[in-house]
């Protein structure tokens, strides 16, 4: 019985080693490439693979590329989302196609989140040689904040319980009592008064207003805010049409850059409340924003109410 299980263990040892001997080291996806790609961080605002930065910042890609076994006729750099390398650099020097230097400026003008570089080459009929395996991320960090979907009550001169006010800091609504008592930090409120027919007398529709506290005379005389500290927010006037502008802020800068253009100076607005209506705005800090109408409508309690999101710069 001994000898029988020497004998059988000798087999296996056998064919394991007959199985290792034949094993042949097949090509794959993840070692065909052997290009490897060296990131230089000598210079104060040198690239690594991954980067925390704010909107607008230049960094520079350093990088050293090189191809052990195939000549590199061009370098492209990729950034996510293009269909195409956005920069591609010949490599004229026959004595640079094994090894290649460069340093590429780049900017992170992407808008808010995670954006992603790659460095690869490409020999001379255009075939891809390799990126060394490594990416380089800029993680662009927020300079505005971004409030969606917030309600703000037309007023009731009864009992005053409407959420009628709003602190854009807070991203709160407060009603009458309320607000009295955080007067400071109250950017807007709004109302809306009926509008008659001056013929015959027949009620035609509201007429819809914002205002600041700062508004003088107040135009909502039912809400006494005479012993309010004021805070001074401006609004420019709505631009209808503008879900699509007010999407495409990504940034902080470029909020700020589109609000300077515009005349920012009113404290008493009565139109412009459609949907897709846009305010842009300056608080007292000297902080910019936008703020987009999604909504003027009621609630299954007849309440009637703005519903809004903006975005203001930190």
């Amino acid at each position: 019985m001994r000898h029988y299980i020497i004998r059988t263990l000798a087999m296996v040892i056998a064919c394991c080693g007959l199985l290792v001997s034949c094993k042949k080291d097949a090509q794959n996806v993840f070692n065909m490439f052997d290009v490897t790609l060296d990131l230089h961080g000598e210079k104060t605002n040198a690239a690594k693979e991954f980067n925390q930065v704010n909107p607008n910042d230049e960094l520079v890609i350093d990088f050293t590329i090189k191809s052990p076994n195939k000549d590199m006729y061009m370098v492209c750099i990729w950034r996510a989302g293009q269909g195409t390398p956005g920069i591609r650099i010949p490599i004229n020097d026959a004595d640079k196609r094994r090894s290649y230097s460069d340093a590429i400026t780049i900017k992170a003008d992407q808008g808010v989140g995670t954006t992603t570089y790659r460095v690869w080459a490409l020999d001379k009929d255009g075939v891809y040689l390799g990126d060394g395996e490594k990416q380089i991320v800029l993680e662009i960090k927020s300079d505005f904040k971004y409030v969606t979907n917030r309600n703000v009550y037309f007023p009731d001169t009864a009992t005053k319980k409407m959420a009628s006010f709003f602190s854009l800091s807070k991203g709160a609504a407060y009603n009458y009592g309320d607000a009295t008592a955080i007067s400071a930090d109250i950017d807007f409120g709004i109302y809306r008064k009926p509008v008659y027919n001056p013929t015959t007398g027949a009620f035609t529709g509201w007429m819809n207003g914002l205002y600041t506290p700062a508004t003088t005379p107040n135009p909502f005389t039912p809400y006494d805010i005479s012993s309010w500290t004021k805070r001074g927010t401006l609004f420019s006037a709505a631009t209808t049409s503008g879900t699509a502008t007010f999407n495409g802020f990504k940034s902080g800068v470029a909020l700020e850059t589109e609000a300077k253009k515009k005349t920012i100076n009113l404290t008493h607005i009565s139109t412009g409340y459609g949907a897709g209506s846009l305010f842009y705005f300056k608080t007292p800090e000297g902080k910019y924003g936008a703020l987009l109408i999604n909504a003027t409508t009621s609630n299954f309690n007849d309440e009637a109410y703005v519903n809004f999101s903006y975005k203001v710069v930190l």
